[in-house]
């Protein structure tokens, strides 16, 4: 194989991280967060690895004026909750506290049901060429933190990537 042909391959198979700007929940509002930078322009296919949230300034909410819960949904335009639906978010969360699809202890995220939303029959998430990924807010949480969200992405390689 050429050094050429295994560059291209290595590129085709690059991870790609995506997050939103940082937002407090405190008073996001409903509209969509959108993930940057938005992978439609490479025009191309990927797999959804992980979908997290990290913390960046924590909330000052006691508990007493709610938790969060289902503060909002991830997806794509036109489809907020095709990943994850009734995303709860802790009021209280030290800073650097992160909770993902695949780690966090207690507080693992869960995807949508396999074969519904961007997810499909075999429980693998994926983000079709087009999809704008997003963030969609559906509550505040009342004094609740600050927040980036992130997303981990492969490329679906070409069926030419190998010939």
């Amino acid at each position: 194989m050429s050094f050429q042909k295994a560059h291209q391959i290595s590129n085709e198979l690059a991870e790609v991280v995506i997050t939103t700007a940082p937002v407090a929940t405190s008073g996001w509002g409903t509209t969509p967060q959108v993930f940057n930078p938005v992978p439609t322009v490479a025009g191309r296919a990927f797999r959804v690895l992980e979908i997290g949230y990290i913390v960046t300034v924590a909330g000052t909410n006691d508990g007493s004026a709610g938790q969060g819960l289902d503060a909002c949904d991830v997806g794509v335009s036109g489809d907020g909750n095709a990943y994850i639906d009734a995303l709860n978010i802790p009021a209280t969360p030290a800073v650097k506290f992160e909770v993902s699809t695949s780690r966090g202890g207690a507080q693992t995220l869960s995807y949508v049901a396999a074969g519904s939303g961007n997810v499909d029959s075999d429980g693998v998430p994926f983000l079709n060429a087009g999809d704008v990924p997003v963030v969609q807010p559906t509550a505040s949480v009342t004094s609740g933190p600050s927040l980036f969200f992130y997303m981990r992405l492969a490329p679906v390689a070409g069926k030419d990537v190998f010939a």
